[in-house]
């Protein structure tokens, strides 16, 4: 696990930005290719739209939830795509629930029927 200081030097990284935007864009471009039949599609193309819209921005937002992950966290100072890659895959739904009323966790309370539409 990095300590307090590699996570602060991670955040202020440029290299690890540019990781977080390449993620953020490569999972918006799979979740608008996926079917409508995936769990929360609907919710996860708002975010993927978005994202594609403005994946710096979104990055940004994504930046220090990526960071203190506990894998990615463990590979710093050396952190791989693959670690990054999979932080924005699993903060996604998150990020995409975020401002819903009542939502604490990401797959509570989503309707199944939003996800048809």
């Amino acid at each position: 696990m990095a300590t307090l200081i590699q996570i602060a030097d991670a955040f202020d990284g440029a290299d690890v930005r540019k990781q977080i935007v390449g993620a953020v864009l490569q999972g918006a471009q799979v979740i608008r290719n996926e079917g409508g039949g995936v769990p929360n599609h609907a919710r996860r193309l708002k975010w993927a739209l978005k994202a594609a819209r403005s994946p710096r921005q979104m990055a940004e937002r994504m930046h220090g939830a990526v960071l203190t992950d506990t894998t990615v966290s463990s590979e710093i100072p050396k952190i791989t795509d693959v670690a990054i890659q999979g932080a924005v895959d699993t903060l996604l739904l998150k990020f995409a629930n975020e401002g819903l009323p009542g939502l604490n966790d990401a797959t509570e309370g989503l309707p199944e029927a939003a996800d048809a539409t």
